[in-house]
């Protein structure tokens, strides 16, 4: 799982890292959700649960990042 923070909203670390909680949340609701998602749920399980988090530098960066 990668999860970008937006730097140019210059949130403190706590908030960061509540956010990130509840990015993660919110993508298991959605995996859980389709048709191969308890499979896919499992399979990251067993691999660790690994989260990368990276720093996107503004709006603009974070479009470029996604493609």
């Amino acid at each position: 799982m990668a999860l970008v923070v937006n730097k140019k909203l210059k949130m403190e670390a706590g908030t960061i890292t509540t956010q990130l909680g509840h990015a993660t949340q919110g993508c298991h609701r959605v995996i859980r959700a389709m048709a191969t998602g308890a499979a896919s749920l499992a399979s990251w399980d067993q691999k660790g649960s690994w989260r990368t988090i990276v720093k996107g530098k503004n709006a603009a960066h974070l479009v470029a990042l996604e493609t």
